[in-house]
């Protein structure tokens, strides 16, 4: 009876986390779920300093080490373009997924989900023009540490959808190029 309990033990655990290993996020997702957690680091750094110098004038200790100086406190990060720029990514998720089902990992391309033939048009296209859209206003922010990497997604996920755009247009694909670009953002 006492063996058979921890069977059931071992057994839930081993469910347990092979659930967990599951839903671990892949490719794309990863990528977001990078850049989100990084944003939600950069904004949360700061707050903890300026609680601590709050806490040390109020109880006229010495300001911790970690707390900064003036000089760091103007290099920090733009709070209202870290903030935008976090709104944003929402939308930079969305469009990875829509081009996410379109390429497999050997970078085959499911042309049905691609072109839409009943309208005529390329799913890409509206990707690349969203992207476009994104990266505009992107730039538009001051410089934070989040900036420069929502560039980045945005410049990829435009890359991506020029080349699946002229996958339709001319019929020709240049694999290697598009594996390499979906393999930098999955990483």
């Amino acid at each position: 009876e006492y063996y058979k309990e921890i069977k059931n033990r071992v057994t839930e655990t081993f469910d347990d986390y092979r659930k967990a290993v599951d839903n671990i996020p892949t490719g794309w997702s990863a990528v977001v779920l990078e850049f989100t957690s990084t944003i939600r680091e950069t904004l949360t750094l700061p707050i903890a300093n300026l609680t601590s110098v709050l806490i040390s004038k109020e109880y006229k200790c010495p300001i911790p080490t970690h707390a900064g100086s003036e000089e760091d406190c103007e290099s920090e990060d733009d709070f209202i373009a870290m903030n935008n720029i976090c709104a944003l990514s929402a939308q930079m998720l969305a469009l990875v997924d829509a081009l996410k089902p379109i390429v497999d990992d050997e970078g085959n391309i499911d042309m049905d989900l691609l072109y839409n033939k009943k309208h005529n048009e390329i799913i890409a296209v509206w990707t690349q023009m969203k992207s476009q859209q994104l990266l505009a206003k992107i730039k538009k922010e001051r410089k934070c540490s989040m900036k420069n990497l929502a560039v980045k997604v945005c410049n990829y996920i435009v890359d991506i959808s020029n080349i699946l755009i002229e996958l339709v247009e001319s019929g020709v694909i240049n694999k290697k190029k598009l594996l390499k670009k979906m393999d930098i953002l999955s990483e």
